[in-house]
């Protein structure tokens, strides 16, 4: 089943990629730019509730572009920022095949499938914004909850919280969709 997931994400990543510094950056993702210009200055992370969500992609986003060469706010590109999020939407397509115990084979080929070339999906998996990395949270959170309870298994429960703690890393509003997730759990 591995390879049939590897071949959709590669499919992804394939329609994810091209031509990611084309489109001038809108508002929110210059913002977030300037967030890992501060960082590559030096800077820390300041969290900021009215204006700004939690580190997580900044703090994925750095690594990524330090490692394809920049070292100030001026060497960053879009396209190199961007990239953070054609990641998380890449992982997201892979995360469907952790998922065919809980849905089974056909409902998560074709969830990935559409996920992969879906036009919403693509068109914000190619924006450096939070949403990307909070969805693919959500799904992690989803997956290894679930097997966490089907398994009782402490390494999952421990995978569980980490996903919880990343969506709240991503963005605040995330006590929404856990409180969405326990509603559905207790239906």
């Amino acid at each position: 089943r591995w390879l049939a997931f590897i071949a959709i994400a590669l499919v992804g990543l394939a329609v994810r990629l091209p031509q990611l510094g084309v489109r001038p950056m809108h508002t929110d993702e210059a913002v977030n730019a300037y967030v890992v210009g501060q960082l590559l200055a030096g800077e820390p992370f300041t969290y900021d509730p009215q204006d700004r969500h939690g580190p997580a992609l900044a703090a994925l986003a750095l690594p990524m572009a330090r490692i394809q060469g920049a070292k100030s706010f001026s060497d960053l590109t879009e396209s190199e920022l961007r990239l953070t999020s054609v990641v998380a939407g890449t992982i997201m397509i892979l995360l469907f095949g952790a998922g065919v115990e809980m849905f089974g084979l056909v409902p998560s080929l074709l969830a990935a499938l559409l996920y992969a070339v879906a036009p919403l999906p693509v068109y914000y998996d190619r924006y450096f914004i939070h949403e990307p990395l909070f969805c693919l949270a959500t799904l992690g959170l989803i997956l290894s909850g679930w097997y966490a309870c089907k398994t009782h298994s402490i390494g999952r429960a421990m995978l569980a919280g980490a996903c919880a703690a990343f969506m709240f890393a991503c963005k605040e509003t995330a006590i929404l969709h856990l409180f969405a997730l326990a509603m559905a759990a207790l239906v």
